[in-house]
């Protein structure tokens, strides 16, 4: 499906004091040109209750995420190519913000014991050696690795965060600016790939700064949205974060305010805070919430609540999303099914029997109450093209016409 939109507390991790909210990692397949942004083929790629959180591309078929487990949280892999997922830690304490580390096989997370102690620790993901100590000489929060030497941080001090830079070589840190956010991005430049950005806190209205270590100077860039905490950087003009339900830009080179480029409340998502980019461009990872109270009636959410139940092979879910006296054609009127029960003993069968299955969405076109999506659907190792034409009534899908 494309969308195309021309306008369209505190909490540190050795200091939760109350329950983490119930966010879930969703990836968008994205592209951008002439001030419209594009997404397509949403999927929430974490899809369970608790806090998921925290994505991050470990190269361009896989994101790294931290995710509830058993009442703490460990970091999971989703695979892009196969749509599965594996756990690269399974401790008794808890990790968050897991990053590659650069040049290695290897990711880097910050894990969190039960006694409060916080260090950021190496994980091999081969797993065939042990994890190891990289930092426990200060309390980090959240990291970015800036090359295979150079770790920049925001570390806990005085109960706020500070910059902090930290040389692998020589085994030292240097505190830089105090009362910073959590957001570390990397600015993509191929003058200099050392070029990051950080959020500097100490006005009323935050700021972005990038920061020179050679000069060690920092340098202020542009105001942020108020009391957003995070960013990614799509080049190094252009700026995305989200606020609410709604996706922003800031074009450097333009000079101008935050733009809405696109909004997600029709998508059933709110409450947009990290995002993360894939190292090709294609993919957007962000965090959100669900909205509880979303009129479910909404043609464009009705269908993709059955596709995520396709995809998931959940019956029930995929059934719900219909009327009783539902009725599937192939184009033009040559009827293949008839009624509820008739679909379930369809799809049941369906989903019971083939493990691959999978469904993604390349265009979606939306006219009244009929969803019209071209569909790229794998079965049995095979994957085929499809035109699906939905019609929705009263908030269930009532008719569906297909055309190979």
């Amino acid at each position: 499906m494309n969308h195309y939109f021309t306008t369209l507390v505190f909490t540190i991790l050795g200091f939760v004091s109350q329950a983490q909210p119930d966010t879930d990692v969703y990836l968008f397949d994205m592209s951008f040109e002439k001030d419209s942004l594009m997404l397509s083929n949403l999927k929430n790629i974490s899809d369970q209750s608790g806090y998921d959180n925290q994505p991050s591309f470990l190269d361009d078929s896989h994101v790294l995420f931290t995710a509830t487990r058993n009442g703490q949280t460990d970091i999971c892999s989703y695979n892009l190519d196969d749509a599965t997922k594996i756990w690269l830690t399974n401790t008794e304490s808890s990790e968050y913000s897991p990053l590659k580390i650069p040049f290695q096989n290897a990711i880097s997370a910050v894990r969190l014991e039960k006694d409060g102690t916080q260090y950021l620790v190496r994980y091999p993901i081969s797993k065939d050696e042990p994890p190891t100590v990289l930092i426990d000489d200060i309390v980090i929060g959240y990291h970015l690795w800036l090359n295979r030497h150079i770790l920049i941080s925001s570390i806990i001090k005085d109960e706020n965060l500070s910059l902090t830079v930290s040389d692998f070589r020589f085994t030292k840190h240097k505190d830089l600016i105090d009362n910073v956010g959590r957001s570390l991005s990397k600015i993509p430049s191929e003058k200099d790939e050392n070029n990051f950005s950080f959020i500097d806190k100490n006005t009323k209205s935050w700021q972005v700064m990038s920061f020179d270590l050679e000069k060690l100077k920092a340098k202020v860039l542009f105001e942020m949205l108020p009391e957003v905490e995070d960013l990614v950087w799509l080049n190094e003009d252009l700026v995305l974060a989200g606020k609410g339900a709604t996706l922003y830009l800031h074009n450097l080179r333009k000079r101008s305010d935050w733009q809405p480029v696109a909004s997600l409340e029709h998508l059933g998502l709110s409450n947009i805070t990290r995002l993360a980019i894939s190292p090709n461009g294609k993919k957007l990872a962000i965090v959100a919430e669900k909205i509880q109270d979303i009129d479910k009636k909404t043609p464009e959410l009705i269908v993709l609540q059955q596709l995520e139940a396709y995809n998931n092979r959940d019956i029930e879910a995929f059934l719900n999303c219909y009327s009783d006296d539902v009725r599937l054609y192939n184009f033009p009127k040559e009827l293949i099914s008839e009624g509820k029960e008739a679909l379930r003993e369809q799809f049941g069968n369906m989903f019971e029997s083939i493990t691959d299955l999978h469904a993604e969405i390349e265009n979606r076109t939306i006219i009244g109450n009929t969803v019209i999506d071209k569909e790229k659907v794998r079965a049995n190792g095979k994957t085929h093209e499809a035109v699906a034409i939905y019609e929705i009534e009263n908030g269930l899908i009532t008719r569906v016409t297909f055309l190979e």
